[in-house]
């Protein structure tokens, strides 16, 4: 269980169903920003991004072009704002 604060009031929620609501959210093709319930710098928050970040499948690279990857990066931001960045990769 999860200890977060929801309303000002302190609830508990089951780590299966973040892990659930974040697998599912990352299936969906939605983004952290647009639909994590949870505040994000909450311990159901991190958790629910760990398990998003954890849906993702590792890159894997083309037989025929070594140096193809595109993947989903996320960052949390600290210092003063909260909020998360998603950028595409494509090197």
């Amino acid at each position: 269980m999860l200890t977060c604060t929801w309303a000002s009031d302190p609830v508990e929620i089951s780590k299966a169903t973040v892990e659930r609501e974040a697998r599912g959210a990352y299936t969906a093709g939605l983004t952290p920003n647009e639909v994590c319930p949870y505040p994000i710098h909450s311990a159901c928050g991190l958790y629910w991004l760990a398990h998003y970040n954890l849906a993702m499948p590792l890159p894997t690279r083309s037989s025929k072009d070594p140096g193809t990857q595109s993947h989903r990066h996320i960052t949390l931001h600290g210092s003063g704002h909260l909020g998360l960045s998603i950028e595409s990769v494509n090197p």
